[in-house]
C-alpha cells in the first residue's frame, strides 16, 4: 500500500510542479485557450488557493506548497483507490464517484 499512495503523491507533486511552471514560462496565460485552464484545475487542483496571490508574494513558496497540497490530495486518491481495489468494492466506487463529482464541479465552475 505504502508505494502504492507514494507513486500517487510523487505523481500530484510533479504534475504541480509542471504545470505551475507551464503556467509561469507563458507569462501567466492559458496558450491552450480555456480547455488548457481546465485541465490545469483538474489535474492540479490545489492552485485554487493560489489564485488570488499578490505578485508580492513568493512565487516558489506559492509553487511548492500548492505541490504539497496536490501531493495530499493525490495520495488521499490512491489510498482511496488502494483500499478500494484491494479491500472493499464499494468504497472504490464511492471514492471515485465523490472525485468525479468534485472535478466535475471544479470545471462546471470554471466554465
Amino acid at each position: 500500500m505504502k508505494k502504492f499512495v507514494l507513486v500517487f503523491a510523487i505523481v500530484g507533486f510533479l504534475l504541480a510542479i509542471v504545470f505551475s511552471l507551464f503556467h509561469f514560462a507563458a507569462l501567466n496565460s492559458a496558450p491552450l485557450g480555456g480547455f488548457g485552464f481546465i485541465l490545469y484545475i483538474f489535474f492540479f487542483p490545489a492552485s485554487m488557493g493560489s489564485i488570488g496571490a499578490s505578485s508580492e508574494d513568493s512565487i516558489v513558496f506559492l509553487i511548492l506548497f500548492s505541490a504539497f497540497l496536490n501531493s495530499i490530495y493525490y495520495s488521499i486518491l490512491g489510498s482511496l483507490l488502494w483500499y478500494g481495489l484491494n479491500k472493499s468494492r464499494p468504497v472504490f466506487f464511492v471514492s471515485i464517484t465523490a472525485f468525479i463529482i468534485a472535478w466535475g464541479a471544479i470545471i462546471i465552475a470554471f466554465i
